[in-house]
């Protein structure tokens, strides 16, 4: 008795489906990456006023600078 060749159209078939299965993992991965350099790109405003500074108020000393910087006077 003597067998015939094994049947490989469902091992083709799941090869096929698997490898479709990653082309588009692959294509979502690249999106999604796409995205997020977008999304980390700032856009700068065209014109931007200048920062103005308000002088420090000093203390008698360093000390009392920094406590009045700990109890947020």
């Amino acid at each position: 008795m003597t067998e015939g060749a094994p049947d490989i159209g469902p091992l083709l078939g799941v090869g096929i489906m698997a490898l479709a299965a990653k082309g588009v993992i692959d294509i979502v991965k690249e999106q999604k990456e796409k995205g997020e350099i977008e999304r980390k790109k700032r856009k700068q405003p065209l014109y931007q006023e200048p920062r103005v500074y308000a002088p420090r108020i000093e203390s008698q000393d360093r000390v009392q600078r920094g406590l009045d910087k700990m109890l947020g006077r």
